[in-house]
């Protein structure tokens, strides 16, 4: 999952949920890269979230129990470029879909083990998590065999009312010898006998019949009008059935994921949880690229119900925990009405613990940790993010060894007592081959007029500011960002969108008349913008404060003196010319030199 597909799945999500006025409590990714079974270019990405409706949705029952969005269509097949995001009401996830045992939902409750693939967790979910076996029922396994069986069916798999149908035609053709005039009732005690699944005598009104599934054929019927109906019932659904047979015309991905389920039920039972990515991902792989014959993997499939099936006769789990589900959503209503007033200071102690916590989880030193977003900008919303960036070090003997360090720290967004921390950062080599390459996005950080932690070593970076900024580049980036959330503004007309849109054009303008980074802060950059009055300057900081008393899903439309200011950017905006003396592996040579001198000296 690239950065940028992550920032707009959580841009995305939460923008869903703030619609219905909900609480955003959970993300993760789900699918193929959940189970661990995901290809390079084959598999799309699927989200899965759960959220708290507001009470006032509750009171007037106007709750949206699925929220949903997908960039793909409902005509083509997704691609790999595609997300897919479900966010579920918790109602919905916690007393409706699992006690039904809905496999996703299954999924779902043990996706924390994967903690890479999470995204948002909520303090409020870690304890659903944590008595997650509490919220298993004798329907989960249930569920796993209605699913399995369906994703199998329509091959005419043993056990299925096709594949009782194929077996009995194939009986006809090949293992018998009768005269078309002979009764049914001649052979009937020898199809019985070999016990296929649906496949029975029944007496009605003292005549005899051989019921198959849900059709009954009266003992008095010739094999010939037998041996003609029932070709005519294989005919009808039996096409993918031979197909199979041959190895054609196979949807392996559904098979894959028949066996999945399988799989995740056996281990439910050994022990007492779905470990993520699975274990077995190797063998779906292998399923799911279709390297295995049709008639292995239904083998697969009939083994794997006929053990679950014991399991489901011999499971010790407890029955489904309503009575706890209940209590959990009714506390975390309790907890969010009673959030914890705002109070900065409490909140940068928490955001230090976070640090602190990053430092030993990880093994590694935190250089400089910033605020990035909208509060380092100067117009915080109600609701914003707490968004932290920082740049950390590995020791020193982390970085001459064959094994790749870790470069980037990515935590999932977590509300902590009502206040939500997306935290994430940079190591510092990747820092520094990003900044020589232009990228100012760690210089966004470095010059944020809010900083969690400064270390001595963030000393360096104050001369990187200046020797390693490429003002191309840097406009470009700011004018690209101006022309998408144009775009993103047009459709939402939220002041989000337009404060980034200010933003950026005023950044842009900046680089091109000095050639220098833009303050990070918007308010000092609108005060230091070259070449424009103080009355356009009041204008933009009169909509910056506006801003500050929306929230971050409210519409808004500009004043006619804001947009002529705007539409004044747009038109005289004009890309710096490049420098000459820019040179890449200079610039590379120099950071490499910085790096070093940082390694020996601030370890």
């Amino acid at each position: 999952m690239t950065t940028e597909s992550k920032e707009f799945v959580l841009y995305k999500a939460k923008q869903m949920v703030s619609e219905v006025d909900g609480k955003l409590l959970y993300l993760t990714i789900f699918g193929s890269t959940l189970y661990g079974t995901s290809r390079n270019g084959k598999s799309d990405l699927d989200v899965k979230g759960i959220y708290l409706p507001s009470k006032e949705a509750l009171a007037l029952q106007k709750v949206q129990h699925c929220l949903s969005f997908s960039t793909g269509d409902s005509v083509t097949k997704n691609t790999e470029h595609d997300i897919d995001i479900q966010i579920w009401s918790i109602q919905k996830w916690l007393l409706q879909l699992l006690p039904e045992g809905n496999t996703n939902a299954l999924d779902l409750l043990f996706s924390f083990t994967h903690q890479k693939c999470v995204l948002i967790e909520d303090q409020h979910m870690k304890q659903i998590f944590e008595h997650a076996n509490e919220f298993i029922d004798i329907k989960n396994i249930d569920g796993c065999i209605s699913y399995a069986i369906n994703q199998a069916k329509k091959y005419g798999m043993k056990g299925t009312k096709l594949g009782t149908l194929i077996s009995i035609f194939n009986w006809l053709r090949n293992d018998i010898t009768y005269l078309p005039t002979d009764k049914l009732s001649v052979f009937s005690n020898q199809l019985i006998e070999k016990n296929l699944i649906g496949c029975k005598q029944i007496n009605k009104n003292d005549t005899s019949f051989l019921a198959i599934h849900d059709k009954l054929y009266h003992f008095g019927i010739s094999m010939k009008e037998f041996y003609t109906r029932i070709e005519s019932e294989v005919n009808k659904y039996g096409e993918r059935a031979f197909q199979a047979m041959q190895n054609e015309g196979i949807d392996w991905k559904a098979i894959s994921h028949a066996i999945r389920a399988i799989r995740q039920i056996e281990m439910l039972h050994e022990k007492g949880t779905i470990e993520y990515p699975l274990s077995c991902k190797d063998e779906l792989i292998s399923i799911k690229e279709g390297n295995k014959p049709w008639s292995e993997a239904e083998q697969i499939i009939c083994d794997g119900i006929n053990k679950i099936k014991t399991i489901s006769s011999s499971t010790t789990f407890k029955k489904f925990n309503t009575q706890l589900a209940e209590n959990y959503i009714c506390d975390v209503y309790d907890d969010v009405s009673s959030q914890i007033p705002n109070n900065e200071d409490f909140v940068e102690n928490l955001i230090a613990e976070e640090l602190r916590n990053i430092e030993k989880k990880y093994d590694v030193k935190i250089i400089i940790a910033a605020e990035s977003g909208s509060r380092a900008w100067g117009f915080k919303s109600p609701d914003s993010d707490y968004d932290v960036r920082f740049i950390y070090m590995h020791r020193k003997d982390m970085y001459f060894g064959i094994k790749e360090v870790k470069d980037v720290i990515e935590l999932p967004v977590r509300c902590i007592y009502g206040y939500t921390l997306d935290i994430n950062g940079w190591d510092i080599k990747k820092a520094l081959r990003l900044l020589t390459k232009g990228n100012v996005t760690p210089l966004e950080w470095i010059n944020s007029p809010v900083i969690y932690r400064r270390t001595p070593a963030a000393g360096f970076f104050d001369i990187v500011t200046v020797d390693l900024f490429d003002p191309v580049v840097a406009w470009n980036h700011y004018y690209h960002l101006f022309y998408t959330t144009y775009l993103q503004y047009e459709k939402t007309c939220k002041i989000k969108n337009y404060t980034y849109v200010v933003r950026a054009l005023t950044a842009a303008w900046y680089i091109q008349y000095t050639r220098e980074m833009p303050p990070t802060s918007a308010i000092k950059l609108v005060y230091d913008l070259p070449y424009i009055g103080d009355d356009n300057k009041n204008t933009i900081l009169q909509f910056y404060r506006t801003k500050k008393q929306y929230d971050e899903k409210d519409t808004w439309c500009p004043s006619k003196e804001l947009e002529r200011i705007v539409r004044m950017f747009i038109t005289q905006l004009t890309e710096p010319v490049q420098n000459s003396k820019n040179n890449y592996d200079q610039k590379l040579d120099y950071a490499d030199r910085l790096f070093k001198i940082m390694l020996a000296n601030f370890q």
